[in-house]
């Protein structure tokens, strides 16, 4: 930011065009950029791509920076993004990384303090982007642990230097807690990865077995939960400031697990349910879309790259309303199925996946 505020020349061209890319994000919050026309994203997208892989002929650590921002950025067509090129970027970062060294601990190295702080955050930046990025396309992961000899930042490995709004400390200080939270949890997705998502984890498909190993999973995300800086919870709320802790894709996991509900739903009733709600979602969606993008982007997706392909597979009639006649006397409030009956029960033993009658649900929130 110093180099910055000297002038923008300063900054790599790789590394500039990608906070330009990503800041054009927030551009309709912005009181004085709100009222003038948005910079051409394609334009934007092509100029800083090029840059980045220009700079990987002669790599530094700007290069590094660049690709991570870029792969934060919303994809040209969200509805159908290329993961196979989001993919191949990863690896090309993973590889620029290895080349400069940023999985090896460069504690004893003769380099100045601020570059092994930032060679250490970088690195695991790079490892948070790989882990989750391969739980999110169903892909291995690239990097293997035992090779990543780089320690984990602690508070010293961030700059202290806050200038400018108030607030602006408190932002930064949840901002760190933020990255540190998102290593621990990476490394329990790892762990997730490797013991059942491996092909030698995903081997066994006993039920009982992979609850029994789930368990000790379970115990360690909810003591991560407890863990957990406050500043970093997701009731934390912020008077008109954007919510860091939000996600655009919330709204749209909301419909994805509805339409789950829907189509694994093996009775008719239940069925009718599930497609009533999924419809009621849509249409709040719908109505709130114009003056949110990322309601926008889940009416859309939902309409278009889910809902289109289930009526065609499953012969589901999403614009059209499901009613549940009910006839004088029936009880609605409590959910029954009727085609639930010809399920036995009766000699299946449940006691031992009786977990959450121990468990406060107040804890799990």
């Amino acid at each position: 930011m110093s180099a910055y505020t000297e002038s923008y020349r300063r900054i790599p061209p790789a590394l500039l065009g990608a906070v330009y890319l990503l800041s054009l994000t927030w551009w309709s919050y912005d009181t004085t950029l709100s009222v003038r026309k948005e910079p051409d994203r394609g334009t934007l997208r092509e100029l800083t791509m090029n840059a980045i892989l220009d700079s990987y002929h002669r790599p530094r650590l700007s290069s590094i920076q660049a690709i991570l921002l870029y792969l934060q950025c919303k994809p040209e067509d969200p509805l159908n993004p290329d993961h196979t090129y989001v993919w191949g970027l990863i690896s090309q970062a993973l590889a620029v990384s290895e080349s400069l060294g940023l999985h090896l601990d460069a504690s004893a190295w003769k380099v100045p303090q601020w570059e092994r702080a930032v060679r250490k955050r970088l690195a695991w930046a790079v490892f948070v982007q790989d882990r989750w990025t391969s739980i999110a396309y169903g892909r291995p992961p690239h990097i293997d642990q035992s090779y990543w000899t780089v320690k984990v930042p602690d508070l010293n490995d961030f700059e202290s230097d806050v200038s400018g709004h108030e607030d602006a400390a408190a932002y930064r200080l949840a901002g760190i807690h933020q990255f540190m939270s998102m290593i621990s949890l990476t490394f329990i997705l790892s762990r997730i990865q490797s013991e059942y998502l491996s092909p030698a984890g995903a081997a066994s498909q006993d039920t009982a077995e992979l609850f029994s190993r789930a368990l000790p999973i379970l115990d360690i995300l909810q003591s991560w939960q407890q863990n957990s800086y406050n500043n970093v919870k997701m009731d934390v709320r912020y008077q008109r400031q954007l919510n860091p802790h939000a996600s655009p894709y919330v709204f749209s996991l909301i419909g994805s697990f509805m339409t789950l509900l829907l189509v694994t739903s093996s009775a008719t009733q239940e069925r009718s349910h599930w497609q009533e709600q999924l419809n009621s979602y849509l249409w709040t969606l719908r109505t709130m879309s114009k003056s949110s993008e990322s309601m926008r982007y889940a009416a859309n997706r939902l309409e278009g790259a889910i809902l289109r392909g289930l009526e065609h597979s499953l012969a589901v009639n999403t614009d059209e309303p499901s009613y549940v006649q009910l006839q004088p006397g029936d009880q609605f409030a409590e959910p029954f199925f009727a085609d639930a009956e010809r399920f036995d029960f009766t000699s299946v033993e449940l006691g031992s996946f009786d977990w959450l009658g121990s468990v406060n649900p107040n804890e799990l929130l």
